[in-house]
């Protein structure tokens, strides 16, 4: 009904194994990868859909160590993939590592936006350009440089903006003039509009003076200015059509386990560590979550994915499961 070969259907409640806990969702929040992997059927009709989740700790796996029952959690759910686990279900599986305990004051909408969003964002500006974490609750120390965000108002920008920020660079990102005020808010000391590449180049080179690192979020047109403001592999990009093939490709579906066929063993613990620092990063209000826009109720979920699909700019769609 609704998107595409989408159908809400009744699947059994899946059984946490090893180190993955089942919590009871509260709230999904869709991306891109879920509506491309339902319009293309690449992984075939009866998948679940949807990774991005939030919800209540209700059964844990034998191995699992770092929560309790009744702990309110969120995370990476492996979907898209499995016809017995998904986001956009009741319950889902969260694999614990790449997960974290919500902190006071963060509620599960916002939270089920963290997933895919800022492990992307850690994996670019950490993993892939090898800054080095921030430590929670010790000011950022300005390095002098400059950070180029290509996608500044999307989930991911977002993040990446923030991040760049936390660990010294001063960032000056990609936007619609709509969102300047936005990528702003975030963090951002300056932002270009990308309809305009030859202008938004040229900007760039005048505030900064030349670029230290880069991230290609957008794809398209916008590598007509990422592949020219940035040096030579110092660009990390999550998209392909990269022009000069000198991009350091950044892909997060590497570091859940259950995926064995691209599991990565070194990506799972790189952002592991990285989800281990997010609650304080929170707490302190050095990072914050995106701007979020609710849908309820599991039927919702097929016009969601149309919606995003169409073109989402500065929120993310979060469809409330549980009632």
């Amino acid at each position: 009904m609704g998107f595409g070969s989408v159908e809400i259907i009744t699947i059994p409640v899946p059984a946490p194994q090893g180190d993955e806990v089942l919590i009871r969702v509260a709230h999904y929040a869709i991306n891109p990868t879920d509506w491309k992997q339902v319009d293309t059927s690449a992984t075939g009709p009866g998948t679940v859909v949807g990774i991005d989740v939030a919800g209540t700790v209700v059964a844990l796996g034998p191995d699992a160590t770092r929560f309790k029952l009744g702990d309110v959690v969120a995370g990476l759910s492996p979907g898209n993939k499995f016809k017995d686990n998904g986001g956009a279900s009741e319950y889902a599986l969260l694999e614990e590592e790449i997960a974290f305990a919500l902190p006071a004051g963060l509620g599960t909408a916002e939270a089920a936006t963290w997933g895919i969003g800022a492990g992307t964002a850690a994996q670019v500006v950490f993993q892939s350009l090898g800054n080095a974490f921030p430590v929670p609750g010790t000011p950022a120390a300005p390095n002098g440089k400059w950070f180029f965000v290509s996608g500044g108002s999307t989930a991911v920008g977002l993040f990446v903006v923030q991040l760049a920020k936390r660990v010294g660079y001063s960032v000056i990102a990609s936007a619609s003039p709509a969102n300047f005020d936005l990528v702003k808010e975030y963090g951002a000391d300056a932002v270009v509009d990308y309809h305009d590449a030859a202008g938004a180049i040229a900007e760039v080179e005048r505030v900064t003076g030349g670029v230290a690192q880069g991230a290609e979020l957008a794809g398209g047109s916008s590598w007509d200015i990422s592949a020219k403001v940035v040096p030579e592999g110092s660009l990390a990009a999550i998209v392909l059509g990269d022009p000069t093939g000198h991009a350091i490709r950044s892909i997060l579906g590497y570091v859940l386990k259950r995926t064995k066929e691209t599991y990565s063993p070194k990506d799972h613990e790189y952002i592991a560590r990285f989800y281990a620092l997010v609650p304080e990063l929170i707490s302190t209000g050095e990072i914050k979550s995106g701007q979020v826009t609710e849908r309820v109720g599991i039927d919702a979920v097929p016009a969601g994915l149309a919606e995003n699909k169409a073109g989402v700019s500065g929120t993310k769609i979060v469809v409330r499961i549980a009632q």
